[in-house]
């Protein structure tokens, strides 16, 4: 069994965790170890004795769903997850960004990339920016310049 597959373990049976994720009634069993080394946000959480979490290893997440902090778990014990094929890859960006889990985060933004159409580009460019999304970013402007070039191909210079 590799390594990968040893954590893949820990997360698919839980264990010997040590701390819990509680997102309303529904909890997730964790490792610090995990956590910590895949967010900094965590990391200092539990570095820092003085934390509720570092003293009773209990993480309450009220300001998200259960299946987007799962998935951002699932993803720090994989480095995948199914979810992101799923329609909740919006708040699951948002979560990555909070905790800091950059690897999931710019994997969110590239599956947000391919959804960008002229329906939902200024939503999108919103939410880019509010996230500090770069790839993201950069996807929109790309598709601005593609879909304003391709209108204005043809057209005379000096004229309307």
């Amino acid at each position: 069994m590799s390594v990968r597959d040893n954590i893949r373990d820990m997360w698919d049976n839980e264990l010997f965790t040590d701390c819990v994720i509680k997102v309303g009634s529904k909890q997730i069993k964790a490792h610090r170890c995990i956590l910590g080394q895949m967010s900094p946000v965590f990391k200092s959480m539990f570095n820092n004795e003085s934390m509720l979490e570092a003293q009773n290893g209990v993480i309450d997440m009220t300001d998200a769903k259960y299946e987007s902090v799962r998935a951002m778990v699932e993803f720090m014990y994989t480095g995948s997850t199914d979810a992101l094929d799923s329609n909740s890859v919006d708040e699951i960006l948002a979560i990555a960004d909070k905790y800091e889990v950059l690897p999931l985060k710019e994997q969110c933004e590239r599956q947000i990339s391919y959804t960008i159409n002229h329906k939902n580009i200024t939503h999108i460019a919103v939410f880019s920016d509010t996230y500090s999304a770069v790839i993201l970013k950069n996807a929109v402007i790309r598709f601005f310049w593609r879909s304003t070039t391709r209108r204005s191909y043809g057209r005379r210079s000096g004229g309307p």
